[in-house]
């Protein structure tokens, strides 16, 4: 049986890869009706949300201008003005012309916003606070377009914090997002609203307590911290290649593909991408990565900043595997939107928009696709040399290094390392202003 599930396993890993290159290959004019209807044998089993700059919708498509437009501090992680989606069932009801959907418009919070929202509970003023006062309204308000919101963005930042007795803001920001689910009904009758809850501050406290225990037991949180790690372990290799005085992109990639392979042990498809965006792999730098581009004393610094920005786009993961309902009813679809005060945060969603996202519970897999994965994906296979190709492409290869997780530990002691690296370059640079 167990030969039996591998197989299958990865004979859906094959089929999703092929469902991901025809979104990937796709020319921009290609309905995505068409995509599908000319590889339906690969897009069998497969639940895939996919954005388009189509002016038309249809019944299974959202405009996601109109929700960006219920609260300036909203921006969409995709790249369009529509989302379009796919199940077999969705697919099959839609040629029928019955098709329904229940989608789950889940709100990420950034760490300002919830601090924003700590503030509000003890009757503080706050930042912007017209536009947080809209937020609250659609979150936890009495109209018909309220939405959910998710604090995992921000419980994986500030999670190394939680344990520290001397710092009890964590608990007490978590505590406030949790008195949030209390909220009065007439708390936010009129703007600014009140500071008015249904539970006393203890009781959320403890509940506070019991959502981060849960999310230590199940071991979400020590995955999204070592993804961080590795996350963080590209970015620093990147950076130090982009700093060489013989930099070339495809030279730099093929190194940056070496350095996944044989130092981190795997293939970290997406850590290589958000380093090949660093080092301006389409042309001009992203301004999300300018303040890296060139040694100096405090690029560590920005550095961590950075990797800790994109360690929300690689939460987005958890979001989409989450069983997710509303009322009564599972959702066939979870869609973020991301709530920031942070302009880094939108720089970031500028420079790595999503295309799309496919998922694949026969392969256990979750792609992010990215809006210039196409340039990526052609950059990636220059950069593969002959036998690296054929152990990637590998059906087998690919599913044994699906199963392995990042080794920690082995993170730890990379990053120390290109952490003195660094270090050095920008020490060299110090002493010479000192010098001059």
């Amino acid at each position: 049986m167990a030969d039996i599930g591998k197989s299958d396993a990865i004979a859906a890993a094959q089929r999703m890869s092929e469902a991901i290159s025809a979104i990937v290959y796709a020319s921009p004019e290609n309905s995505f009706e068409s995509i599908i209807e000319s590889n339906r044998e690969n897009f069998r089993g497969l639940r895939v949300i996919c954005a388009s700059k189509a002016a038309k919708l249809n019944k299974t498509s959202i405009s996601l201008r109109e929700i960006e437009s219920l609260c300036p501090l909203f921006t969409s992680f995709f790249d369009g003005n529509a989302l379009f989606f796919y199940t077999d069932d969705i697919y099959r009801a839609t040629m029928e012309g019955t098709a329904q959907i229940t989608l789950d418009f889940s709100v990420i919070l950034d760490k300002n916003i919830a601090e924003a929202f700590r503030c509000f509970s003890i009757g503080k003023g706050v930042s912007k606070p017209t536009d947080i006062y809209k937020l609250l309204v659609l979150l936890k308000g009495s109209g018909a377009e309220n939405l959910n919101f998710s604090y995992l963005a921000y419980l994986t930042e500030e999670y190394e914090h939680f344990g520290d007795t001397k710092n009890s803001r964590p608990i007490r920001t978590l505590t406030a997002l949790k008195l949030l689910d209390h909220i009065c009904p007439d708390a936010l009758a009129v703007s600014p609203g009140k500071p008015k809850f249904l539970c006393s501050y203890q009781d959320a406290e403890a509940e506070a307590k019991e959502t981060l225990s849960l999310f230590s037991e199940s071991g979400q949180m020590e995955v999204l911290q070592t993804r961080r790690l590795a996350t963080y372990a590209m970015l620093l290799k990147a950076m130090l290649l982009r700093w060489s005085p013989s930099f070339t992109i495809s030279g730099a990639l093929n190194e940056l593909l070496a350095f996944s392979v044989q130092r981190i042990g795997k293939f970290a498809k997406q850590e290589i991408y958000f380093g090949w965006k660093l080092m301006g792999g389409v042309g001009l730098v992203p301004k999300f990565f300018l303040p890296i581009q060139v040694p100096s004393t405090n690029a560590l610094s920005h550095l961590k900043g950075i990797s800790w920005d994109i360690s929300l786009l690689r939460s987005l993961k958890v979001h989409f595997a989450l069983q997710r309902s509303v009322g009564d009813k599972k959702c066939d679809f979870f869609v973020p939107m991301l709530a920031s005060l942070d302009k880094s945060f939108k720089l970031l969603v500028d420079a790595c928009p999503l295309k799309a996202v496919v998922m694949s519970d026969a392969a256990n897999s979750i792609s992010l696709i990215f809006h210039d994965e196409l340039q990526f994906q052609e950059a990636l296979n220059i950069a593969m040399d002959s036998k690296n190709r054929g152990d990637l492409n590998n059906p087998d290869a690919r599913y044994v290094r699906q199963q392995n997780g990042f080794d920690g530990i082995r993170l730890r002691a990379i990053v120390s390392a290109l952490e003195v690296e660094v270090q050095k370059r920008t020490g060299e640079l110090s002493k010479g202003h000192s010098n001059n």
